[in-house]
């Protein structure tokens, strides 16, 4: 529970077992290590921790001496992962757990050329289990998430997450024009460091320099030891269990206030002009719908469809649209107006049986899905403003909790769509449909069985 592990040897003269090796890690929050193993020829250990991180280390020749370094070694989430989303230029990955984190995974691109992915930054650790995390993709590396709060919260990539970004996925700097430009105006405006929470706080404080990580008190002690291992980390590799812990973070900007229960789903549209947002509700006051600018972080008028809970929102691909799903058993659309405030277009009174837990648009916005509780997947044809039943496919066996379109047509010359179902099993399915007239003919192509052992939250 000290944070470090011992190699011991027999003494040859007396028979005492001494220490001859020591390593371990140096602050964070971590309790220390349960259990540890050697390589098989003896050259390399790992151990692992109370939140089954993994730290390695391997037995290095430097000046006729051997001494042991850290490698880069596993890592990801300890409890379930509520949501997933990608970055819009696709270089790396967010997903929030239930574990209290936010974590960004990216590719490690090698100077073999080898590619691996690991996780590059953990931006929030939260003292509330994380629901809910969507990109805003008209701010440069900017996202916002949901937890078991009353709140959202806005985060912006920092500059030691940039650098290693460049560093570690993209060696040979192939940023685009966009991402440059978004870039140079980030610089400008000032773009902080790192960041870090005080003490019983729950906000990421932006920090601009690494003076700003000391605090009044024990100033020499802070300087030696405290700015050390919480002060941003610039590297070029995936960073250390130690650094993810406590020198990844991301500032937090903003902080979206209005919704009167725990925050429970939120959807961008694909110009990062618009939010959408609900909480968890028992009556239809509670379960607004609420729509926020985010160039101002001001609501605009709040939508009042359902009764219960709204469990998904999706904006459609052209942003026209806004799908949203309930525990209320229905799914409604609504329809941007020209002074782009929304009203609501249609309601699906009674699409299932159950609760409806998904729903996804198709990538030309002419086809909606639905899964719900009662074990179906649905589809709707959407025209002229109407939603219509267009076709169902065969029952599964567990609840429906997790439908996607891929965002592709014409996936084959027989084809013209895909879709991926989860299931509350762990089951995910992929799915074909082929246009036949105006309506949808679903082929079951492939089955993944017990790839999880808890029902799937989203794909």
């Amino acid at each position: 529970m000290d944070k470090t592990m011992m190699i011991w040897e027999p003494d040859n003269i007396s028979g005492l077992w001494l220490n001859e090796v020591r390593v371990g890690e140096m602050g964070g929050n971590s309790l220390g290590f349960y259990g540890g193993l050697f390589g098989a020829k003896g050259q390399s250990i790992i151990a692992h921790g109370y939140n089954g991180t993994f730290h390695y280390w391997k037995q290095q020749q430097m000046d006729n001496n051997e001494i042991w370094e850290s490698q880069v070694a596993i890592s990801g989430h300890f409890d379930e992962i509520y949501d997933i989303c990608w970055h819009p230029s696709g270089d790396y990955l967010l997903s929030v757990s239930k574990d209290q984190t936010s974590r960004i995974f990216s590719p490690w691109i090698k100077e073999n050329k080898v590619v691996t992915w690991h996780e590059i930054a953990r931006p929030q650790i939260h003292g509330y289990d994380m629901v809910c995390a969507t990109f805003i993709p008209s701010k440069a590396h900017c996202f916002i998430s949901g937890a078991d709060e009353k709140i959202f919260r806005v985060f912006m990539g920092s500059k030691s997450f940039m650098q290693n970004l460049n560093k570690i996925a993209k060696p040979n700097n192939e940023f685009s024009q966009s991402e440059i430009k978004q870039l140079e105006q980030l610089e400008k405006s000032g773009l902080a460091l790192g960041a870090n929470v005080p003490a019983l706080g729950l906000s990421n404080k932006p920090v601009f320099s690494e003076k700003d990580y000391a605090g009044e008190e024990s100033l020499a002690f802070q300087e030696e030891v405290m700015i050390k291992a919480a002060a941003p980390a610039f590297v070029e590799q995936p960073p250390f269990e130690e650094q993810l812990l406590q020198a990844t973070l991301w500032p937090e900007i903003q902080k979206l206030y209005g919704h009167g229960n725990e925050v429970i789903c939120i959807a961008c549209d694909h110009h990062g002009k618009y939010l959408a947002t609900a909480c968890k509700a028992t009556t239809p006051d509670q379960a607004v719908i609420r729509i926020w600018d985010t160039e101002t972080w001001r609501q605009k008028t709040p939508l009042t469809i359902h009764s219960l809970t709204v469990t998904q929102l999706e904006f459609s691909h052209n942003d026209q649209y806004l799908l949203s799903c309930s525990r209320d058993r229905e799914f409604a659309v609504s329809k941007r107006n020209e002074d782009n405030s929304m009203n609501v277009l249609c309601i699906c009174k009674k699409a299932h049986q159950r609760i409806v837990w998904t729903c996804s648009w198709s990538p030309d916005d002419k086809f909606i899905l639905t899964g719900a509780r009662d074990k179906f997947v649905k589809c709707w044809k959407f025209n002229d403003d109407k939603v219509d039943c267009d076709s169902t496919l065969p029952t599964f066996d567990f609840a429906v909790t997790a439908v996607v379109w891929a965002p592709v047509n014409q996936i084959t010359n027989n084809h013209n769509y895909m879709a991926c179902i989860g299931l509350e099993n762990g089951q995910i399915s992929i799915w074909l449909a082929s246009l036949l007239g105006d309506s949808l003919s679903w082929y079951c192509a492939s089955v993944f069985n017990q790839r999880f052992d808890l029902f799937i939250h989203v794909i």
